[in-house]
């Protein structure tokens, strides 16, 4: 199969590897978005209570 002869079991691995690592920093700015949307939910909230 040529898909087969294309990647080594070494290039798969570090292929592999680089697909965990983005994982992870993708995560972490997940993360980070989450808690800025949450900080931008709550002065919302806050603004609301202000022109009531």
């Amino acid at each position: 199969m040529v898909i087969g002869k294309l990647f080594a079991s070494g290039d798969a691995r570090t292929i592999n590897y680089q697909l965990s690592t983005i994982n992870y920093q993708l995560s972490t700015v997940n993360c980070q978005l989450s808690t800025v949307n949450y900080q931008l939910s709550t002065i919302n909230c806050q603004l609301s209570t202000i022109n009531c």
